[in-house]
């Protein structure tokens, strides 16, 4: 299994992670097969104002449904006050307990649930059957 950690804040905390099996590259986005022992670049993009949304690329590369790869979001740093209104009350910890992660195709296209499970304080994965644009959301 390879991991592809994303960098972390100042402090080195990491919030990002991809998570790839030997068996996981299925197709590239143009269709063509991946063969045994072969790669490819994978590049990720912050948002620019420090949302919790993140644009992998290549766009369309599909990985195996057998293996897929899992995507896991740490928010161990994220401000505790969900909802903005000035304190950490029960509203806060609702709203933590709606979060997912979420899916699109294109920048212009609706973010789509996806299945994620709680893994840990603060942290949230999912399996993954291709790259595109994700989030983490209510």
């Amino acid at each position: 299994m390879r991991s592809f950690p994303t960098p972390g804040d100042e402090d080195g905390e990491k919030f990002l992670e991809l998570e790839i099996d030997d068996e996981t590259l299925l197709r590239r986005p143009d269709g063509s097969s991946f063969a045994e022992g072969d790669s490819i670049l994978i590049t990720v993009t912050l948002d620019a104002g420090g949302r919790f949304i993140f644009d992998f690329q290549p766009s369309g590369l599909v990985f195996n449904p057998a293996e897929p790869a899992e995507l896991k979001i740490r928010y161990v740093l994220g401000d505790d006050d969900f909802d903005g209104d000035g304190d950490v009350d029960d509203d806060d910890f609702a709203f933590e307990a709606q979060l997912a992660i979420w899916q699109r195709e294109q920048s212009s296209d609706p973010f789509v649930r996806l299945p994620s499970i709680e893994i840990g304080d603060d942290e949230l994965k999912a399996d993954l059957d291709g790259f595109t644009g994700f989030a983490l959301a209510n």
